[in-house]
């Protein structure tokens, strides 16, 4: 993985993990975090649906996982409690800044929210498959999907 991603060095200021879950694997993904800093990938943000303090009880791996991370959004995604927070699904999920790079890149991010509608992209992956990218509101994926059915594209299947 850190060979395909090689070229993006200097072209990116960072680096995301969103799910499966990333600390279910924290030994594997803390080695691929290593390799990345070493090619200067910038920083690190990790989704998580387990919290910090869950985190920080589950053992070796995950404190040395969570010691390579300088942003976590922590916390199971709640449909029923939105948010209009950055970078967040739901009211109850925390941004820790871990270091002192993400304190000083994001510190003023902590409490801000998105001016309008979030923004999501969306891309084709060399298979020819569909995805999306970005933290969709409400009924943005089912208006997509609608948005492209009228066009005549069949979506055979959503993970």
């Amino acid at each position: 993985m850190a060979e395909r991603l090689a070229p993006l060095a200097g072209r990116v200021d960072g680096v995301t993990f969103t799910g499966g879950e990333p600390f279910d694997q924290a030994a594997a993904v803390a080695g691929l975090v290593r390799e990345l800093r070493a090619l200067g990938l910038g920083d690190v943000l990790v989704y998580s649906g387990y919290t910090l303090e869950e985190l920080r009880r589950q053992g070796p791996a995950a404190l040395e996982l969570l010691g390579l991370v300088d942003i976590l959004i922590d916390g199971r995604f709640r449909e029923d409690q939105p948010t209009r927070k950055l970078w967040r699904g739901s009211a109850n999920q925390r941004m820790h800044l871990l270091t002192d790079l993400a304190r000083e890149r994001y510190g003023h991010l902590i409490e801000a929210e998105y001016p309008g509608r979030r923004p999501l992209e969306v891309g084709i992956d060399e298979r020819g498959q569909l995805f999306i990218v970005g933290i969709p509101e409400r009924g943005d994926v089912e208006r997509f999907e609608a948005a492209c059915r009228r066009r005549g594209v069949v979506l055979k299947e959503r993970s």
